[in-house]
């Protein structure tokens, strides 16, 4: 479940293998579309998302993606993110792609 932090709502998605998604919002989490902020601290409406890569490191999200929000009980939400651009070095661009349920 999310939890509320000065202003944040802040959670991680764990998957069976691979590594966990971390996602700071601007504000209070509810059904809509937010956006991408490479910012630790985002706006309202906004939401860091953050990600470790095995021992190359922690990266973010590239500024300006969808991260889509539905409310589907009480403190259940299921999130999407298509296409969202995450930068290894200034050469090279991956992107990530992802849909759960929180908490699931």
């Amino acid at each position: 479940m999310p939890t509320n932090s000065w202003q944040f709502w802040e959670f991680s998605a764990s998957p069976q293998s691979g590594n966990a998604l971390n996602f700071k919002f601007g504000s209070a989490i509810t059904t809509g579309i937010y956006t991408t902020e490479n910012d630790y601290n985002p706006q309202s409406g906004n939401v860091f998302v953050s990600f470790q890569v095995g021992w190359l490191g922690s990266f973010s999200l590239e500024s300006g993606s969808k991260v889509y929000v539905n409310t589907i009980g009480q403190d259940t939400f299921d999130i999407t993110i298509c296409n969202a651009p995450w930068k290894y070095n200034t050469n090279t661009t991956f992107t990530l792609n992802t849909r759960f349920t929180c908490p699931d």
